[in-house]
C-alpha cells in the first residue's frame, strides 16, 4: 500500500480501501495493475476467494433473508449447520458486520 501511496494512487482514508485482485499468487506483489479501489464487502470477497471460500454475494443475501424471515427456525447455528459455515461467519453476515 505504501508503494501505491507514493505513486499517488491512494489518496485518503475517506476513499475506498485498496483491494488486491485474485490474479497473482504472490503475497509480495506490488504490481499496480493487480490492485483496485474497493469497498469493505469487496475486500471480504477477495480475501475469501484467495483462501478458497464458498461465500458469494448470493449466499450472503440468502443467509440474511432466511435469518430475517424466521429467526426461530433459522438461527445462526441452524444456518451454520445448513450451509456448512462457521457459526461466527454466519453471525457476522446476518448482523451486517462483514460482507457489507
Amino acid at each position: 500500500m505504501l508503494t501505491l501511496a507514493i505513486a499517488g494512487q491512494y489518496h485518503s482514508e475517506t476513499q475506498p480501501v485498496i483491494v488486491r485482485k485474485h490474479l497473482c499468487g504472490s503475497i509480495y506483489c506490488i504490481n499496480p495493475n493487480h490492485y483496485y479501489f474497493g469497498t469493505k464487502k469487496e475486500v471480504c470477497f477477495e480475501r475469501g476467494q484467495r483462501k478458497g471460500s464458498r461465500i458469494s454475494p448470493d449466499l450472503v443475501t440468502e443467509l440474511r433473508l432466511k435469518n430475517t424471515e424466521n429467526r426461530k427456525t433459522w438461527s445462526y447455528a441452524a444456518l451454520a449447520r445448513q450451509y456448512r459455515l462457521p457459526y461466527h461467519v454466519v453471525r457476522r453476515i446476518c448482523n451486517h458486520e462483514s460482507y457489507e
